[in-house]
Formats: C-alpha cells, sequence, structure tokens
C-alpha cells in the first residue's frame, strides 16, 4: 500500500499503530511473548499512562476513578510480569541462555545483588511505561524538524545509508552501528533542547520574575550558552559538549535518568527504519505547539508519507 491510500491508511490508524509499535517493541526488547492478549495488555498500558497526578491528596471525582482504573491496571501488570520473571528463574535455573534485560536484572543475585521480585517488577514497568510519552514526543518533534529541512533530512540519510551498505539492507541495527550515528543523535539532542519531554520541564516564564534578587524577564531566553536558542541547529551538539546543567533532557548528577540509552537505542532505531524507508513531508509547518508539563502539536504534526 503506497501513495494515498497509505497516507490515509496511518492517518486513520496512527493512534493505534503507534501503540502496536511500541508493545511489539517492548516485547522484543525484554524478550517477552508476543502472543495474543496483545491488545489486552496493550489497554492495560494504556489505562496505567492515563494516571493523573496525585497533589495533596485531592483530585476530582473523575480523577479518582481513573487513578484507581490506573492502579488496578498496574496490579494486573505486575501480576503478569512476575510471572515472567519466575519463567526466567526456571530457565536459568536450568542453564538456558537468556541475554536480555529482564534475564540480566533477574540473574543478578550471583554477583550478589539480590534485587526482590516485586522491584524488578517495578523496574521494568518503569521503563516501560515512562519511556512512552518522551520517545514518542521526542520523535514527533524529530521528524518534523528533519521533514522541513531537507539538508538535515539528507545528511542523516547519508549516514544511515553507510550502515545498510555495511551491514546488508533489512539488517538490525546492533551497538556498533548506534555508535555511528553521531549527526542523527545530535539532531536528536537539538529536538531534546527546544522540546523538553520530561514532565515539567517544558517552561517559559509568562511574566516578569524576581526571586532571590535575580530577575527571570518574561520569555527570557538565555544566548550565553546557545546562540540563537530558538533556531533548530543540530551542529551544536557535533562535537561540543553543553556547559553543566545547561542542557538536562536526562537530568543530571548521579540521579539523572537511568534511560539515556535505551532512549538513545529506541530513537536511534526508529528513524533508521523510517529514513532508509520513506521520505515525508510536514502538512503543518507553523503548527501551534502548548502544553503544561510536556510540549503538545496541536495538530499531532501530521505528515506524507512517500516510500523510496
Amino acid at each position: 500500500m503506497f501513495g494515498p491510500a497509505a497516507n490515509k491508511f496511518i492517518s486513520m490508524n496512527e493512534q493505534n499503530l503507534v501503540k502496536v509499535w511500541y508493545l511489539k517493541s517492548q516485547c522484543k526488547l525484554f524478550n517477552l511473548p508476543d502472543q495474543n492478549q496483545t491488545q489486552e495488555a496493550m489497554q492495560k498500558q494504556v489505562v496505567v499512562a492515563s494516571a493523573p497526578v496525585k497533589i495533596l491528596g485531592f483530585l476530582k471525582p473523575e480523577g479518582i476513578v481513573r487513578y484507581h482504573k490506573a492502579m488496578k491496571g498496574a496490579c494486573e501488570i505486575r501480576k503478569e510480569i512476575q510471572l515472567l520473571i519466575n519463567d526466567k528463574i526456571d530457565g536459568l535455573s536450568k542453564g538456558k541462555i537468556m541475554d536480555d534485560l529482564l534475564a540480566h536484572i533477574v540473574d543478578a543475585e550471583k554477583s550478589g545483588k539480590y534485587v526482590p521480585k516485586i522491584e524488578i517488577s517495578n523496574i521494568i514497568m518503569g521503563l516501560i511505561n515512562s519511556s512512552y510519552i518522551s520517545i514518542a514526543i521526542t520523535l514527533a518533534f524529530m521528524i518534523k524538524h528533519i521533514g522541513m529541512r531537507p539538508h538535515i533530512y539528507q545528511k542523516i540519510l547519508s549516514e544511515h545509508a553507510d550502515i545498510v551498505r555495511s551491514k546488508g539492507y533489512g539488517t538490525v541495527l546492533d551497538w556498533e552501528s548506534i555508535q555511528k550515528l553521531k549527526y542523527t543523535w545530535a539532531v536528536a539532542q537539538e529536538t531534546m533542547r527546544l522540546y523538553p519531554a520530561a514532565p515539567g520541564a517544558f517552561r517559559e516564564a509568562t511574566t516578569d520574575i524576581i526571586y532571590e534578587g535575580f530577575t527571570i524577564p518574561k520569555g527570557w531566553k538565555n544566548h550565553k550558552y546557545f546562540d540563537e536558542p530558538e533556531s533548530f541547529d543540530p551542529s551544536r551538539f557535533e562535537g561540543n559538549v553543553p556547559a553543566p546543567y545547561t542542557y538536562i533532557p536526562f537530568g543530571a548528577g548521579p540521579r539523572s535518568c537511568p534511560g539515556k540509552d535505551y532512549t538513545r537505542f529506541v530513537i536511534l532505531t526508529f528513524i533508521h527504519n523510517l529514513i532508509t524507508k520513506f521520505k515525508w513531508e510536514v502538512i503543518f509547518p507553523d503548527e501551534k505547539v502548548s502544553g503544561a508539563l510536556i510540549p503538545i502539536p496541536a495538530e499531532g504534526i501530521p505528515i506524507r508519507l512517500h516510500h523510496l
């Protein structure tokens, strides 16, 4: 299916397609069974992701219902993960070779780093759910800027074409290949600079603020660390390291996000599979972006795909 028919199909089914791709990618990463329960599991994850923020113990009636459903869904997912953990323990005890993340966490006891089952299930849930929105936001805006800038598209395509020539078309990306996608990651970094996906990081002063003797002007952007801060320029990250604490999409210090490499792996893999098969054009280049906690495109960044 190509051309207008494919575009119509994707536009009408975009949300479900993304969910299916996301769930299947998680199954591959964690070596989880991809069975007929996919739709049911997907619904549980959607419910968990819809949990409202509980502030000072107060929730609106509709928020209480969503919160209850989220907690119930989380409980069900933990039960399923517990079964998978037991399968890993059983397989490892029989000498079966398992090289996925879940198996490594379960097998950590051999090195004296015992991790309780409930903690393992919480780790896996955190990795699966917390990565969904942030990665989706970054990919969406990244695809938009690539589609609007032919020179960036060509440079990324060339980088990925080199991988295809060396590894072969359709070959799964390995860690060695990921390390070579430096410019693609620079584009991702610039995307995260302009559109920080971490909840609460997408902020702008709506009025002048004076705090402890410091003045933050309305709409202020600091030109000291990034020239033309509102411009999309991936070259900022080509061989350059921003000053400490001026660029923190994954936080900073000892409590920085442990999912940084995972995020990098997913983003680069997705872009690799997209750009080696399609080119695209952005439907609404001047689409407005809003949102309090995270950047939200007004129209969802629709694109028109063209198969290569």
